[in-house]
């Protein structure tokens, strides 16, 4: 079995939503990637403990976050590319464009 591992860095569109599942969260927002003007992706994050409630709790929308996540699943559509990562760690970011 491999393990996709991915390294993304994104701005935050869009509030983090907690939706409770037993006990882990699944946290759904959508994000704009820096590099990419005219391109919007939607991506599930799925965390756990720690990770889930600083997510929710200290990264809100327009914040620019660095996930380190186990790529689980890419669905392609005609508008969109729909992404499911487990989130391994998060860290807060900072672009500084002209």
């Amino acid at each position: 079995m491999s393990i996709n591992v991915c390294f993304i860095t994104a701005r935050i569109l869009q509030k983090p939503k907690k939706i409770d599942k037993k006990s882990n969260y699944v946290v759904n927002t959508e994000i704009h990637f820096p590099h990419s003007k005219n391109y919007f992706a939607h991506i599930a994050l799925l965390a756990e403990g720690k990770i889930a409630d600083d997510l929710l709790e200290l990264y809100m929308k327009g914040d620019y976050i660095i996930i380190e996540g186990e790529l689980l699943t890419i669905n392609k559509n005609k508008e969109f590319l729909n992404i499911i990562i487990y989130i391994i760690d998060i860290q807060p970011a900072s672009i500084i464009t002209d």
